[in-house]
Parts: C-alpha cells; sequence; structure tokens
C-alpha cells in the first residue's frame, strides 16, 4: 500500500488542505492519504480548538472523499510529536 501523510493543527480544516492532499494522492499513485491531527497547536496556546475537535472536523471533511483519512496517531502519543515516532506508529 501506498501511503501519504499531511499532518497539521487543522484548526480549521481548510477546502485547501483536502486539494493538496487529493492532489497529491492522484499525482503520486497513492493508495491513502493519512491527515495527521496534532495534540497540541504551536501556533496557537490555549486557543482554538481542542484535538478531538479538530479531529471530528477533519472526519467529516474527509468524508466520502475516497482515499482520504483522519488519522488520531499523533493525538494519541503523550509529549512532543516527532516524524520519526509517527512513522514508527504507523
Amino acid at each position: 500500500m501506498r501511503l501519504g501523510l499531511l499532518g497539521g493543527s487543522f484548526d480549521p480544516i481548510h477546502h485547501a488542505d483536502l486539494i493538496v492532499a487529493q492532489y497529491a494522492r492522484e499525482q503520486l499513485g497513492l493508495d491513502r492519504v493519512l491527515l495527521l491531527v496534532s495534540a497540541a497547536q504551536p501556533l496557537k496556546p490555549g486557543h482554538g480548538a481542542s484535538a478531538l475537535d479538530r479531529l471530528r472536523m477533519v472526519e467529516l471533511a474527509v468524508e466520502g472523499i475516497p482515499g482520504l483519512v483522519a488519522s488520531r496517531v499523533d493525538i494519541d502519543r503523550p509529549g512532543p510529536t516527532y516524524t520519526v515516532d509517527t512513522l514508527r506508529d504507523l
């Protein structure tokens, strides 16, 4: 399976995020693109939606879009999130 990863705080998720994910899936021949919702929001500490609310927004946004999947892998990991840890978890 060919898998793409697109991480972000998604607070909120934008139409452009979905366009980028779909374009990457199509152009790179990916089976899936995981939209990885970050646990923390480094640019908006103490503000914005909770991680679970942001995950739900992404789940609703990708509903019905083939190959795009919301992922909570970075939310479930305690402490800071590093790409190498995400890759190990996947």
